[in-house]
């Protein structure tokens, strides 16, 4: 009876440590603003989606028109903060008519070296000046 008992603890443990894991394999945001050399611009109410893959080691997303893609390393990502380095982004080349946001999310994702989450938000900050906000996803 007892071995019993502890199999099934055993196998409640494994369960949950295994739904931690893929809770923070991946994620998925919508940008909300981003910080530029003390100009602060708020993303319109579009479709935009930045998705993290702490797994794969990769972000990849849309910020309205162009789709793409980098390295992402986060070895603290089940922190509130940690470091966070993003380097490697590419991008499709079409051109849009407001180019600023998305050249704006590219050359701040690079500059990020730490985050902060609250509640449903994440902060991409390098040092203690935040420079993108998002919200998750879903």
């Amino acid at each position: 009876m007892l071995n019993k008992i502890l199999l099934l603890i055993c196998s409640v443990a494994m369960a949950t440590t295994s739904f931690a894991q893929k809770k923070f394999s991946k994620e998925s945001f919508e940008l909300i603003q981003l910080n530029d050399n003390g100009n602060t611009i708020k993303v319109p109410a579009q479709r935009t989606e930045i998705r993290f893959d702490y797994k794969g080691k990769a972000i990849n997303g849309n910020v309205g028109c162009n789709n793409f893609f980098g390295k992402l390393t986060m070895p603290k990502h089940h922190n509130k903060k940690g470091n966070i380095q993003i380097e490697a982004i590419g991008s499709t080349k079409m051109y849009c008519d407001n180019m600023q946001i998305e050249d704006a999310t590219f050359k701040l994702l690079k500059q990020a070296d730490n985050f902060k989450r609250k509640g449903n938000k994440l902060l991409l900050r390098k040092g203690r000046k935040v420079l993108m906000e998002l919200r998750r996803k879903g």
